[in-house]
């Protein structure tokens, strides 16, 4: 899927599930009005996107959108939900793995929103680039394409700060 591109969690079969094999991709929020508000955060190799999210992700307050080419396993979510009711046993180590992901995320967007800007932008330009970023001959350093406008849109900070404290 190429950038820029929102992913939605919908398919000929009805709603979807998506595990990401490369790339990353983008969680915002959006008004009612369908205006964004607010990124919460990045997803990355081997993060699940599902329709077992809580209600307030639906597909009208949240939207994914790749931030670079991502490659994407498509899973109909009722093959998953037959598979997992086939299979009881796999339900316990999916939830585990799905809550220790939302943990690992949610504890990331607090992290972006408490502490100083300068506290905020290193710690999230840091620990992004470790998820998510390419190397660049060896450990030298990290390749993650996020401009000003959306690291200050994850930090809820303006593009000006962000740029003051890079």
């Amino acid at each position: 899927v190429g950038s820029g591109q929102q992913i939605s969690g919908k398919n000929a079969f009805g709603t979807c599930s998506y595990l990401v094999q490369s790339g990353w991709l983008m969680l915002r929020c959006q008004s009612d009005a369908g205006r964004t508000r607010g990124a919460l955060g990045l997803l990355g190799r081997g993060m699940m996107i599902c329709d077992l999210l809580p209600e307030s992700f639906s597909p009208g307050s949240c939207e994914v959108v790749v931030k670079r080419d991502v490659s994407l396993i498509e899973i109909p979510s009722n093959a998953l939900r037959k598979m997992l009711d086939e299979y009881p046993a796999l339900w316990e180590p999916l939830m585990v793995a799905l809550l220790d992901q939302e943990q690992a995320f949610f504890a990331r967007v607090v992290g972006q929103l408490t502490g100083s800007a300068s506290r905020r932008v290193a710690q999230t330009v840091l620990q992004y680039a470790l998820l998510f970023g390419d190397r660049l001959g060896g450990e030298a350093g990290a390749d993650l394409n996020l401009s000003q406008d959306e690291l200050g849109m994850l930090l809820r900070l303006s593009r000006a700060t962000v740029g003051r404290e890079l």
